[in-house]
């Protein structure tokens, strides 16, 4: 089994854990949970391939692992005894690095004294000649019975029916990594009337890794729901008089998490506090220009700011509306043009700054923000041109396409950015 140590903010937990994968980072859906600073709630993954070496896929966005002293910005290989950090923790594969324990054993005297005593006495009670014909004789003996016995052990460790025992045991126990290294050995040629089980416990795993994706997506989705639902009515929707431009924003936001989350255990609360607010909303009657004002200004009031779809929305409420309401239309729009130079500028530069100081994951999804979120062709060019430059992009834009979907098929519609995935046969 595969060794792991973990110092965190002061203690020191120890870990034996089967081959597969774990998720780590700060929050409720990870498999081990880090008190450190700067670990966000789902940081990395960390997949014991063997008892020796282990792979760490950090996660898109985040501050990067350092391992080496270097930061890990995609699938790194960790071969046994090495360290590597996140935040302020510090991971250990197996028995570390530095091993304390063996100084003090050399440095002591006694121990020495001691070993050096039983070879004097061994010495003494038998000739050279002895020992040597009990060297021998023990040999035989030790050759015989561990050659019949690895032999009986060999017969059972290669069954075919063996493996499958294991690998059921193991997906039972919730070892699903090691489970599929056990069907992998599974030789059907042998034993071909097991394959209607071994086909069974593989779509079994299937199964539960699609359980295990829905979850870590529902992490992402709890996160949403503090912050754009719960949180929004806790801030904007309280007493008896709502107005109903926040109630339309709400219900478009309950409309849209029931659409990315159809999992979610908290959909229960979003039908309730949906159905209460949809008399005052009036979703059926056209949006006013109050309406789109204030879910604009719902867009681009925090970071990261969509002004790619506060255009869009205003673009659509342009076409049929009256010549006063145009007029204010006008009015937000250029407003909105002279606010979103001034932001682009000024994350660029964030972007830059981040770069320089190693904080690769920042940097990027700074970029990636500016890419899908400015509606502007030609701010979005110049951002897309940073992103394609840096070291590494490439593990990156893989990491978007697997976690990441919905934002990966926003970043491909940029013209350099799909010539790279398809380059890297992402597309």
């Amino acid at each position: 089994m595969a060794r792991l140590t973990l110092d965190d903010g002061g203690t020191r937990r120890k870990f034996t854990l089967n081959p597969g994968k774990i998720i780590i980072g700060s929050g409720k859906g990870c498999t081990l949970r880090l008190a450190a600073p700067d670990v966000a709630e789902l940081h990395a993954e960390l997949e014991f391939t063997s008892e020796e070496e282990a792979i760490l896929t950090p996660r898109p966005g985040v501050a990067p692992p350092t391992f080496g002293g270097k930061p890990v910005s995609g699938p790194t290989r960790l071969p046994a005894d090495s360290e590597f950090r996140i935040g302020q923790a510090l991971f250990t594969i197996g028995e570390g690095i530095a091993k304390p324990a063996a100084p003090a054993v050399e440095s002591r005297g006694p121990r020495r004294a001691a070993v050096t005593r039983t070879r004097r006495t061994v010495k003494r009670g038998l000739p050279t000649w002895g020992v040597v014909a009990i060297l021998v004789g023990g040999a035989g003996v030790v050759y015989l019975v561990g050659r019949s016995w690895l032999g009986d052990a060999a017969e059972v460790v290669y069954s075919p029916h063996e493996r499958l025992r294991v690998a059921t045991e193991n997906f039972n126990e919730g070892a699903i990594g090691r489970a599929e290294l056990e069907i992998s050995r599974i030789d059907l040629d042998l034993a071909p009337e097991l394959r209607p089980q071994v086909e069974a416990l593989q779509a079994k795993i299937g199964d539960r890794e699609a359980s295990a994706r829905v979850a870590a997506w529902n992490v992402e989705g709890s996160k949403h729901f503090e912050t754009q639902l719960k949180g929004f009515v806790n801030k904007y929707m309280l007493g008896d008089n709502v107005p109903r431009e926040r109630a339309r924003v709400f219900i478009k936001r309950c409309e849209d998490f029931r659409k990315r989350w159809p999992q979610h255990p908290e959909l229960t609360w979003v039908n309730r506090y949906q159905t209460r607010y949809a008399s005052i909303a009036k979703m059926h009657e056209p949006a006013t220009f109050t309406d789109v004002a204030y879910e604009i200004k719902t867009l681009t009031w925090a970071k990261p700011r969509d002004y790619r779809k506060s255009f869009a929305l205003l673009g659509d409420f342009e076409q049929g509306a009256s010549s006063a309401d145009y007029d204010a239309c006008t009015e937000l729009r250029d407003t909105l043009e002279v606010e979103r130079e001034a932001y682009f500028t000024d994350r660029m530069q964030q972007a830059k700054w981040h770069w320089e100081r190693n904080e690769t994951g920042q940097s990027v999804a700074t970029l990636v923000e500016l890419i899908i979120g400015m509606g502007d062709a030609e701010m979005v060019d110049q951002a897309a041109h940073e992103f394609v430059r840096l070291p590494g992009i490439e593990d990156w834009l893989k990491g978007y396409r697997s976690r990441k979907p919905e934002k990966f098929q926003l970043l491909v519609e940029q013209p350099a950015i799909s010539t790279l995935a398809r380059e890297q046969g992402l597309l």
